[in-house]
């Protein structure tokens, strides 16, 4: 066969294969979710919605919600960090400081420190024996994804990789 002569045969692949990256591509465009910006994530602002929300409170202000709180104060320290500092050091021998959070578990990051604070406290308060550990996030997370996500997608303690747990199981039904 000529050159001439593939040159029809030629045109006609060149057409077709645009044809089809046309397609795919409106295909794709098609199957895309919508773009986000704008206001799609964070607060947004909603000052009508606030003065509506607060004009519905009998009291919508702390000074006169928690008068009470306030009136029936007893001078006492608070403040929670302390209990977390005298534990820290009593279990590490270091002052404790809050590290970074390497991963996107940003829940279990602050149940892991909401555990500690709580059981510092405990442990001040002479309720615990022992100065409390500092919580893994692991399991934090995968108890709070595997009850947050439904069962076939959670990849906690309920249904790690898509399975469900066995019948008569713990966490089966």
């Amino acid at each position: 066969m000529r050159r001439d002569d593939r040159l029809p045969q030629l045109m006609a692949a060149a057409l077709l294969a645009g044809m089809a990256f046309v397609v795919s591509l409106e295909l794709l465009w098609r199957e895309r979710p919508a773009a986000v910006g704008g206001n799609q994530f964070g607060y947004t602002p909603d000052p009508e919605g606030v003065a509506a929300f607060m004009a519905s409170l009998p009291q919508p202000m702390f000074r006169q919600a928690g008068a009470d709180a306030m009136a029936k104060s007893k001078g006492l320290d608070t403040f929670l960090f302390r209990a977390m500092q005298k534990a820290h050091r009593a279990r590490y021998g270091s002052d404790f400081v809050v590290g970074k959070q390497l991963n996107g578990s940003c829940v279990a990051w602050g149940a892991m420190h909401a555990v500690f604070c709580a059981e510092a406290v405990s442990w001040e308060l002479g309720e615990l024996q022992d100065p409390p550990t500092l919580p893994a996030t692991e399991p934090l997370y995968g108890t709070l994804k595997g009850m947050t996500v439904p069962r076939p997608l959670a990849d906690g303690p309920t249904a790690r990789s898509g399975q469900r747990p066995p019948a008569g199981s713990a966490t089966g039904a």
